[in-house]
């Protein structure tokens, strides 16, 4: 008799598993009440619809009233049928800055709001007074996440969530609207990474890039990467002894030939998004850095010195600096906060207005303030070439990488207009899963559609691609966009990632990768088979006509195998 009872209740869960993968959830939803006469408990079946769910990408998010993509672990279903947000979803929809700390500690600040929360408890500090949560902060898949009702609550938000449709609904207009501080320090919040000396070497773009990269990693994770080994092992084929540039640092990593750390020669993490800036708007820069970390940025130094003493335009009674000519940048510093009040006098040559970013050098600890200084908002070039690391991940996310652009960004094509559709060709390996597409935006609130083609043969296959993902990106920059539903791949099966791109004011909305400077012109134009069309319908090739490879890259999981032998 017990072995019939527990026969009858494993075939009730694997009927609700099978139910789950075949139905809307609507009926899902229905088919599993009716399984309560039965006692089948919600710590069974939530656990197997909170699985599906995630597994499968079926949250829905409406902000506003208005559908928006759900980032790729930005909302996780835990078992209690709670929808959980990430800090990094905290960041980006609450205007916020959010870290947790590795004694489980995780602080979150928005407008003049700081909320301080500890992991597995529901007691909280809100300005210095305690909160209690409806959830306990807890991680997941190596991420932090924070109960979205919680979140919403603490900052005045409006919150539903539809369990027919699993659609989140978030209001803000109740909330006040997102502004930013006086000041900001990520000194103060443990967010900036040590302080480093590149000595003799040109290579202030590599050791300002792998500060800004930590910096958005911390205080959690306080990996230390390789200046030397990016300025000696990227992708243009320069050394430290050779001026480089952000694009440098940007495609190496984009393309996981690094970071790495110190004595190590594979990367540590794979960077997956940044966004660029330019000093015409500074209030982005200093959102970046209160949401993201420190942002690498560019500025021109008067002098060749190590220490700027005999540079009229530094004090060092301030450790300040202010430069309003014409030259080109030359040095690269992060910014790690800022201070709208810092003096005008306080700098060597006086300023039109106060405000200074506070920056982090590679001059080592004698330098300015144990290796920072302050720079004016004037300064010409202070906050272009700003580039903020946006997303980096374990090198787990993802087992394989296709991709031709490996320097980066070098120019763009287009039809004239603001749209384009381009696509890359590749050929699988492996038995794997296309998993994401990756490319570059260049200009802000570009709206996109990724789509995948598989068993490629000429361009006439374009006509089978199937819509993948599609939604709009309000920065110019890198992004890596997560397929819902993974294709899957044969060995040594041609396949094509195809994106569709509409960027307002632009004529020429793809990038590519090709010897447009001196600096690209060692690029490989011959490894790519890419493909541009103004309509879909009519393609011609990027290498050919263009002599330019496109920045579309693609990425993989492989499949598994069980113990006889079969693919999974």
């Amino acid at each position: 008799m017990k072995t019939s009872r527990r026969f009858l209740g494993l075939a009730l869960i694997v009927f609700i598993t099978v139910g789950l993968v075949s139905y809307p959830f609507g009926d899902r939803l229905g088919d599993v009440e009716e399984f309560r006469g039965a006692e089948l408990k919600a710590s069974v079946f939530y656990p197997l619809i909170a699985g599906n769910v995630n597994s499968q990408g079926l949250l829905g998010l409406r902000i506003d009233g208005k559908p928006e993509a759900a980032d790729a672990g930005g909302l996780f279903l835990d078992g209690g049928m709670n929808v959980l947000s990430s800090l990094s979803f905290i960041r980006n929809v609450f205007s916020a800055s959010a870290a947790n700390y590795k004694d489980g500690r995780v602080r979150i600040d928005r407008n003049y709001t700081t909320v301080n929360l500890t992991l597995g408890s529901k007691k909280g500090m809100k300005d210095g007074d305690e909160i209690e949560l409806k959830e306990e902060p807890a991680v997941y898949n190596g991420q932090c996440y924070i109960s979205l009702s919680d979140a919403a609550a603490l900052f005045g938000y409006g919150y539903s969530f539809d369990r027919e449709s699993m659609t989140v609904s978030l209001d803000s207009t109740t909330a006040e609207k997102p502004m930013l501080r006086k000041s900001f320090d990520l000194r103060k919040l443990g967010r900036v990474s040590k302080i480093r000396d590149q000595g003799s070497l040109s290579a202030c773009w590599a050791f300002a890039a792998v500060s800004a990269l930590e910096s958005s990693r911390l205080p959690d994770d306080d990996t230390r990467f390789s200046a030397d080994y990016l300025a000696n092992h990227n992708t243009y084929g320069i050394t430290d002894k050779d001026a480089g540039s952000y694009m440098t640092a940007v495609s190496t990593m984009l393309s996981w030939r690094g970071p790495v750390k110190k004595n190590e020669s594979e990367p540590a993490c794979h960077l997956q998004e940044v966004h660029f800036y330019n000093n015409d708007d500074i209030d982005a820069v200093k959102w970046a850095v209160f949401k993201n970390g420190g942002v690498s940025t560019s500025l021109y130094a008067d002098i060749d010195s190590s220490d700027l003493s005999g540079s009229g335009l530094y004090n060092p009674a301030n450790n300040s600096y202010y430069y309003n000519g014409s030259n080109a940048p030359n040095h690269d510093v992060v910014i790690i906060g800022w201070d709208d009040n810092f003096p005008a006098r306080y700098f060597g040559k006086k300023a039109p207005g106060n405000g200074a970013f506070i920056c982090q050098n590679s001059w080592g600890d004698d330098f300015g303030d144990k290796g920072v200084f302050y720079v004016s908002y004037y300064d010409t070039n202070i906050a272009n070439n700003a580039v903020s690391y946006v997303k980096s991940e374990n090198t787990d996310n993802y087992d394989r990488i296709y991709q031709t652009d490996m320097l980066g960004e070098v120019g763009q094509i287009g039809f004239g207009n603001d749209t384009v559709m381009a696509a890359n060709v590749y050929t699988a390996k492996t038995d794997e899963n296309l998993s994401a597409v990756g490319f570059y935006t260049i200009g802000k609130n570009t709206e996109y559609k990724v789509y995948t083609v598989s068993d490629f043969t000429d361009t006439g296959s374009f006509g089978d691609r199937v819509l993948k993902a599609e939604g709009t990106l309000s920065d110019i920059g890198y992004y890596t966009i997560p397929i819902k539903e993974p294709m899957e791949l044969r060995p040594n099966e041609n396949f094509a990632v195809v994106v569709y791109l509409k960027t307002p004011g632009s004529k020429q909305p793809m990038a590519i990768e090709g010897r447009m400077t001196d600096a690209s012109k060692k690029a490989i134009i011959t490894d790519g088979t890419g493909y541009i069309s103004p309509d879909g319908i009519s393609w011609t090739r990027s290498e050919t006509d263009y002599n330019a490879n496109l920045c579309l890259k693609a990425y993989s999981v492989i499949r598994q195998t069980d113990s006889k032998g079969d693919v999974r």
